[in-house]
């Protein structure tokens, strides 16, 4: 009880780190702990942090915490630095959104539209994924508009309409007055419905994830995964691509940082 206090640890979680890993090791992690903890997080999320590390790294390194072996670390070329950025709830690396193809076209569209308050629909999915990325894409736009009413989205039931773009719901969208309709983890391969939905007047602009296996839409296609793409990293999911048109919006128009690490968890949710 007394070491556990003296470190602002719970007693269980102390009683944790002496049955991991002796108490010697304990001490130093807790001693760590409490000295980083006020420098970057809060409420022992650090030492939390440090203990999933270390049972997710069998090969306990000094970036873990533990002052062992680093064969890890040097395998994928870790530094201190690598790992306080991928444990901080405040990260400052991230790729260049606009490498990601048409998401200067794109983010112009939605900014133009937003200028002629203009009515704008997020047509997103039922699953993880898809709800995380209309509510992160309800929150950016949400900084941007003036008028909420021209601001909606789309969710299609996963029962009675299945995954993707359909004609039913576009036309229900188009007789509510949208002018601009951006998807948000589906579209790539939905080129009859993005033509039926120009066909009815509206701009569209698909931002997606998913393998483009079919006939390509044939509009503004924001994805990793999209021919000729520059981006380095392929694998993001769907609310992944959101937040990185939410990035490519805020360099634009100005935004507070605080708009994008307010949706973080959203991103952590859709990616898991």
């Amino acid at each position: 009880d007394k070491l556990a206090a003296e470190h602002t640890l719970s007693k269980e979680e102390y009683i944790t780190l002496l049955e991991e890993y002796g108490a010697e090791e304990a001490a130093y992690l807790a001693e760590k702990a409490r000295k980083e903890k006020e420098k970057y997080y809060g409420n022992n999320v650090f030492i939390r942090g440090l203990i999933e590390i270390s049972n997710i790294c069998k090969n306990d390194c000094y970036y873990c915490g533990i002052r062992r072996s680093n064969q890890n670390c040097e395998r994928y070329r870790l530094t201190e630095e690598d790992i306080l950025e991928f444990l901080s709830d405040k990260p400052q690396k991230t790729y260049n959104p606009f490498l990601l193809p048409d998401m200067e076209a794109g983010v112009d569209l939605i900014l133009s539209e937003i200028e002629k308050k203009s009515n704008i629909w997020i047509y997103g999915d039922y699953d993880a994924d898809g709800i995380t990325s209309t509510s992160l894409m309800m929150s950016v736009l949400g900084h941007l508009v003036d008028d909420h009413d021209k601001l909606n989205y789309y969710i299609p039931s996963r029962f009675e309409e299945g995954y993707g773009l359909n004609k039913d719901a576009i036309t229900q969208i188009a007789q509510a007055g949208c002018s601009l309709l951006i998807t948000v983890d589906c579209g790539s391969v939905s080129y009859d419905e993005v033509e039926y939905a120009k066909s009815l007047g509206l701009k569209v602009l698909v931002t997606d994830h998913h393998n483009i296996t079919d006939v390509m839409a044939d509009c503004l296609l924001i994805n990793p995964k999209k021919p000729g793409s520059e981006y380095p990293f392929k694998e993001i999911c769907g609310c992944g691509v959101a937040f990185k048109v939410a990035q490519a919006l805020q360099q634009k128009a100005g935004l507070p940082k605080q708009v994008l690490t307010e949706v973080l968890d959203l991103v952590a949710v859709g990616t898991v």
